[in-house]
């Protein structure tokens, strides 16, 4: 049994769903301590007792776009750093993990590489470090962007494990090393349970912020149902049913809606394609990581990517589904099966190489103790004896 801290990035829900499912199956034969903030520490507190309560970033929205500077200043303002920091630190020492897993998690990711602590890195975002990307001329700012964030997060981990649902090689140096794995996206038993659910007429809608009242507007000119997460309520709209996040209400929606119109987040995305429903994706404008997902939906067939959306762009949509749902029958988008053994063997060798490289030091420690000790003796009876020479 290993004692593991897993470490959840804070934004938006997608790192915390994929998480709760690797943490079920960890805790089967070892003592894990959940570390997050904001959202995914609310929604995850309802399943584990073991959880430490962090501060993280979590982005503020205008216009579709991320303001980095608001975002930034909000982060400083409601964080008390030497405080959390300690208080983190107070973790590491009571907890004594033998490991850290860590779904970009910063603040759990630096602590060890701090305390020389195995470091296990599961997320979709790495693939821009270990991933061989090939942005056109116009997105090269953004992904620059997206790939450096990632390597400033996540400097270094003894393991990589890149969920994808699209087609990727690894970088050489990650291939030499061998401590990168491509791997289907990781799903929760909740989705995995709601294949095969009876369609009924109307599209799931969800965005990643709750202000985005020109697509309300939009959905309301399309003769069509519409199931709206995080949209700017207006109950005089017949067409749109606007829905607050509840977990067990928004899988129902997703299980039996007939597609989905959301932005680019990675698992939202994952999990739709898996039950079959094709995607409407308008991603986020400056996040490189879903532009790129929306472009892959719409290069696979399994749906269409647009930076903006109008009432003309969904009615063409919808036409399209029935094409979609028949290019999504032979996708196979879960890697739950193939991957926990693969984690499981993981764990136990960077674990056992961890306490042979501990050992080996507390030895070498010992040894110089040995010597200085000595040394301290032999001089202390070398003074000892000059004393008694004198007074004789």
């Amino acid at each position: 049994m290993a004692r593991i801290i897993y470490g959840i990035n804070a934004e938006g829900l997608g790192h915390a769903t994929r998480s709760k499912p690797i943490i079920e199956h960890l805790m089967k034969d070892h003592e894990v301590m959940i570390v997050t903030s904001d959202k995914p520490y609310m929604f995850l507190k309802k399943f584990f007792k073991n959880i430490f309560r962090t501060k993280g970033f979590v982005a503020i929205y205008k216009k579709n776009r991320i303001n980095v500077i608001k975002s930034i200043f909000r982060a400083f303002k409601n964080t008390d750093g030497k405080v959390f920091l300690k208080d983190l630190n107070n973790l590491f020492k009571s907890f004594r993990p033998d490991i850290v897993i860590s779904d970009l998690e910063p603040f759990t990711i630096r602590f060890s590489i701090i305390k020389r602590l195995p470091l296990i890195n599961i997320d979709n975002q790495c693939i821009y470090i270990a991933g061989k990307i090939t942005p056109s001329a116009k997105d090269r700012l953004d992904y620059a962007s997206t790939k450096n964030l990632v390597r400033t997060w996540i400097p270094k981990a003894d393991y990589f494990f890149i969920c994808s649902f699209f087609s990727v090689k690894i970088k050489k140096r990650y291939r030499l090393k061998r401590n990168a794995k491509i791997i289907k996206p990781i799903l929760r038993n909740e989705v995995l349970r709601l294949k095969g659910s009876a369609e009924k007429d109307y599209i799931l809608v969800y965005q990643t912020h709750d202000n985005n009242y020109e697509l309300v507007d939009i959905l309301s000119q399309v003769k069509q149902k519409f199931y709206a997460y995080k949209l700017p309520e207006n109950r005089k709209i017949k067409n749109i049913i606007f829905r607050k996040i509840n977990a067990t209400r928004s899988l129902k929606d997703l299980a039996h809606c007939k597609a989905v119109i959301t932005n680019g987040g990675f698992s939202l995305i994952t999990e739709a394609l898996y039950l079959g429903k094709p995607v409407l994706s308008m991603p986020i404008l400056n996040i490189y990581e879903q532009k790129l997902n929306g472009l892959k939906v719409a290069e696979l067939g399994f749906g269409e990517h647009h930076k903006r959306l109008t009432p003309q762009i969904i009615e063409n949509f919808i036409l399209n589904i029935p094409k979609y749902k028949k290019r999504l029958l032979n996708y196979q988008g879960s890697g739950n099966e193939t991957f926990f053994p693969k984690l499981d063997s993981t764990i136990e060798r960077l674990v056992k190489k961890h306490q042979a490289r501990h050992n080996k030091r507390e030895k070498f420690k010992e040894k110089i103790r040995k010597k200085l000790k000595s040394l301290i003796t032999f001089r202390q009876s070398g003074i000892s004896a000059n004393k008694r020479a004198k007074i004789s």
